[in-house]
């Protein structure tokens, strides 16, 4: 079975042009509830294998009625045909932890710029340019 493509941890699902939060299994028609009928005419209108159609449509009752629509089979459709983005992921709630602590260890914690270019003075006199760089 191909059927939709979830995120890596299993929360999101792939609709076509956005991440959505993935149906319960409650939520998931029976590939027995499918219409032969939608899922033919369907599959020849938009170009994609009926099989694959069928897979992914049972996921796709973004209504919640427990029927297919002709629009959902439509959207499954959609989502078969095209790239899911995962650079558009959401982030779970530990990606989001682990980039602030990132962010956090990245702070300079005395404040001063990064680099610091500074004058040299001996006896009263500038002597020449030096450069600090501050980790």
């Amino acid at each position: 079975m191909s059927g939709p493509v979830f995120s890596p941890d299993g929360t999101h699902m792939w609709d076509g042009t956005a991440w959505v939060p993935a149906p319960s299994q409650e939520g998931v028609v029976p590939m027995k509830e499918l219409s032969p009928r939608h899922v033919n005419r369907i599959a020849m209108e938009t170009g994609v294998n009926p099989t694959q159609l069928a897979e992914n449509a049972q996921y796709f009752d973004l209504n919640n009625d427990g029927v297919i629509s002709p629009n959902e089979y439509h959207a499954a459709s959609a989502a078969i045909k095209s790239v899911p983005d995962f650079a558009g992921l959401p982030l779970t709630e530990q990606q989001k932890a682990a980039q602030e602590a990132k962010r956090q260890s990245q702070k300079n914690p005395s404040g001063l710029p990064r680099r610091l270019a500074g004058l040299l003075l001996i006896g009263g006199g500038v002597y020449g340019f030096v450069f600090f760089g501050i980790i």
